[in-house]
């Protein structure tokens, strides 16, 4: 492992390689698990402004969920995350089509040309970042769903470097590139 400013990196990082195959896990990572992903407060707060945006793309079902129960809460922890519908690990803001799990906030994202809505745990996803006292840690989440996804040959830092510059910033990146040995121009054409 190494660390970067308060960011601890576990060195499997720099050689993984993933790139999600939706046709294959069908947006497992939206449906499956036993919480919603992590949200902050910042990204709750940008949320509630669009509602009137993402309220009508969504599944009645859903809709109605968010209105009597809101999209995101708050665990015994105190840490927030995206609700879930019914207790399930399905997210509030998933839409399916053709049987592959969508999400409503990037399709407002796509349509709208503004300020991204979808959480950064979800543009980072398979990484989880987690507070360990004053630093940051990296972890790698391995998914039964995503098997054939680790199988990739794209450079999981690739697949990962837009969430990663959301969530530690572009200098950081830059730092991260160079100590992991990638020129950092390579990361202009990487994301998706």
């Amino acid at each position: 492992m190494f660390i970067i400013d308060n960011v601890i990196v576990p060195r499997e990082l720099s050689a993984s390689m993933f790139s999600c195959r939706l046709k294959t896990c069908r947006g497992a990572c939206c449906i499956v698990g036993d919480a919603g992903a992590p949200i902050q407060r910042e990204e709750i707060v940008r949320i509630e402004r669009r509602l009137p945006d993402i309220l009508p793309v969504l599944t009645g079902k859903s809709r109605k969920y968010i209105e009597r129960f809101g999209f995101a809460r708050l665990d015994e922890l105190n840490h927030w995350s995206v609700s879930c519908l019914d207790g399930t690990g399905r997210c509030v803001f998933v839409k399916m089509k053709n049987g592959i799990a969508r999400c409503a906030l990037e399709r407002i994202d796509q349509t709208a040309g503004q300020g991204s809505l979808r959480p950064v745990s979800c543009k980072l996803f398979p990484l989880r970042v987690r507070r360990w006292g004053s630093f940051y840690i990296i972890d790698p989440e391995r998914w039964e769903e995503c098997e054939s996804a680790w199988r990739s040959r794209t450079p999981l830092v690739e697949f990962c470097l837009e969430g990663l510059e959301i969530q530690f910033g572009r200098d950081w990146v830059e730092r991260f590139m160079e100590t992991i040995g990638r020129p950092a121009g390579s990361r202009e054409n990487s994301f998706r």
